[in-house]
């Protein structure tokens, strides 16, 4: 029987067949089988028994068999190999999407926070890092990990990464999944997320652009300190106006929200009116 990697890795040439896929009986034994091949010393099979993990996790009939894969997992976190940490984070994600408690026994381990944190100062590896932090942020204890190692001045400055717009996506994915809670909120504005997120809105990419806004807006939305945080950002004002423009929908219907709350609330409004003067004459005078 072909092994789960072969049979993704299979030829399409037109003089072979594409493998049989895996059966729901054949399951069990397919997951087993990668799980050992997750403990081998070959740095090359445990990496490709990750992929296969991964690979078997889209299936949803593999999901009552994955908690077998969660610890040796782990354990390959520490790797120094960018290849098995690439196919690790994206097992382990693929597995917390899966259910609350799969996701809840990935959360459980106190390594996996500080590894995906480690991995967001490399462009690429930090995608998958960041990925597998939003999947598990909806975890109560992982929102608590990251807040209590200081995680959230470290996935702000993944945004000092230059030109990186799929890792700062990924990144504001879980700033967001963060601020879905409301109690969290406060918190976040005290760790700086509100001005993390203001320069995101000039970023050329309209999905990045769209996250920042609903991060922004599920921060500030009806709190007036919160929304001042906002006000007293330079340009945030002004930037948000340039959005209202925007060819894109998502981002046009989602600024005008988050500058209308703003300018709704009296006492920012003077602030605001004379930041856009303000822009206004400096675009004039160019």
């Amino acid at each position: 029987m072909a092994t789960v990697v072969e049979r993704a890795q299979a030829a399409t040439g037109s003089q072979q067949k594409a493998p049989r896929p895996l059966s729901a009986d054949e399951i069990p034994g397919a997951v087993e089988k990668e799980v050992q091949k997750l403990q081998s010393d070959d740095v090359g099979t445990a990496s490709l028994a990750a992929l296969a993990i991964f690979l078997l996790g889209q299936r949803e009939d593999a999901w009552p068999h994955l908690h077998t894969a969660i610890r040796p997992l782990v354990n390959l976190l520490t790797s120094d190999q960018e290849s098995i940490q690439r196919n690790v984070f994206a097992a382990l994600t693929v597995i917390s999407n899966a259910n609350d408690d799969l996701r809840g026994q990935v959360a459980a381990s106190s390594a996996v926070v500080p590894a995906c944190l480690d991995a967001l100062s490399d462009p690429v590896l930090g995608v998958n890092a960041a990925n597998l932090l939003g999947a598990l942020a909806q975890h109560a204890s992982v929102s608590s990990d990251l807040f209590a190692v200081g995680g959230i001045p470290r996935l702000l400055a993944a945004f000092e990464v230059p030109q990186q717009p799929v890792l700062w996506e990924a990144v504001v994915d879980v700033l967001c999944h963060l601020a879905a809670e409301e109690s969290l909120r406060p918190s976040l504005a005290q760790e700086g997320v509100i001005g993390g997120l203001v320069p995101l809105l000039a970023c050329s990419e309209s999905e990045v652009v769209v996250r920042a806004l609903l991060g922004l807006g599920m921060l500030c939305g009806a709190d007036a300190d919160r929304q001042a945080r906002l006000a007293e950002e330079d340009g945030a004002a002004t930037q948000l106006l340039t959005l209202m423009k925007s060819p894109d929908e998502d981002v046009r219907n989602i600024s005008k929200e988050v500058f209308l709350s703003l300018a709704s609330n009296p006492i920012l409004k003077p602030a605001i009116e004379a930041e856009i003067r303000r822009s206004t004459s400096k675009s004039t005078e160019r």
